[in-house]
């Protein structure tokens, strides 16, 4: 995760092919802030407040996409929507129509802890600066490694500590407890019964209803950690991954644990070569999404995948 810097950018792609790479959301609000607040925006000063604050709340709009169907047509809405601005309509297509994939959520199907700035490490990089360099220019890399190695690693491991033993909040590990509650009460209240079992590719996938609205069934790939529900399409673990992962703890017959579907689709990939190679120098492929256009990147040199199952597992069926 960076900010908008290409050439930061094209060497991260260069070397690492089978990365994605995210724009922070808070330096993308940053950015257009202050574009629309110069003159050549054509929306700047006091009398366009409010139109500058309706521009932004569209590009929240924008980011909140979960597929590149949605974000066109939303793009184009933006366009027809603030047609007397041109400037504005072409600033955002000349800068942020064409790579929605690096800042909007369609882009974020994959587990990263539901952070959506780089400013977590910013924040690190000020400690190590003023805390553990206490403001001194560090000029050798033997010292700068002294100080990540021990006094860094040994702050960091106090602070886990104090996590672990419920002293000081872990809000993440917190979300995630509270998804897999949600989820045992589901399991609870016999939702099994009301999940429909399908097959997709010769994998499994699910059909499991919403506990919210009766209208509404959301289609399950626990193989592809893929769940069309608010939470799957951003990358989320949600309850009903969770859901299916504790069914297939009491029944393997009816829903066959992780290893097995990712072995399954693995075989079904090699045979059917449901899979390019991307990348033959580096060793990389690209693998088609069983769900949507995606296509995941992995490498056989880095053991590295973009695809969701391999930010919540160590492997996937695509390595």
């Amino acid at each position: 995760m960076v900010d908008k810097d290409f050439a930061e950018i094209n060497a991260l792609q260069k070397v690492f092919p089978e990365s994605a790479i995210l724009l922070c959301w808070y330096h993308v609000l940053q950015a257009v802030n202050r574009w629309l607040s110069k003159s050549e925006s054509g929306v700047h000063g006091l009398s366009n407040t409010q139109k500058r604050n309706e521009i932004i709340s569209f590009f929240c709009k924008l980011k909140a996409c979960t597929s590149e169907d949605d974000f066109k047509a939303t793009s184009a809405e933006f366009c027809q929507t603030f047609k007397q601005y041109p400037l504005v309509c072409q600033y955002f297509q000349k800068h942020w129509e064409g790579i929605g994939h690096m800042w909007c959520d369609y882009g974020r199907r994959f587990s990263h802890a539901r952070s959506e700035t780089n400013n977590v490490i910013e924040r690190f990089f000020h400690r190590l600066k003023y805390q553990f360099l206490s403001g001194y220019k560090n000029r050798r890399l033997d010292d700068l490694i002294e100080v990540l190695l021990g006094k860094a690693d040994d702050y960091f491991s106090v602070i886990k500590t104090l996590q672990d033993v419920g002293r000081m909040k872990n809000r993440f590990a917190d979300t995630l407890s509270q998804v897999s509650d949600s989820a045992s009460g589901l399991m609870e209240s016999g939702w099994a019964l009301k999940i429909t079992v399908k097959n997709s590719h010769g994998v499994n996938a699910y059909q499991v209803p919403s506990e919210s609205r009766e209208d509404i069934v959301y289609e399950v790939c626990p193989v592809e950690s893929y769940c069309n529900c608010t939470y799957g399409l951003r990358g989320l673990l949600c309850k009903h991954l969770v859901l299916l992962a504790k069914l297939a703890e009491v029944d393997n017959d009816i829903y066959p644990n992780m290893e097995t579907d990712i072995s399954t689709l693995a075989r079904i990939a090699v045979k059917e070569r449901h899979y390019f190679v991307h990348c033959e120098d580096l060793k990389v492929i690209k693998m088609p999404s069983l769900f949507g256009n995606l296509c995941f990147f992995a490498s056989a040199e880095t053991l590295q995948c973009t695809c969701c199952t391999f930010s919540h597992y160590n492997t996937c069926a695509c390595l």
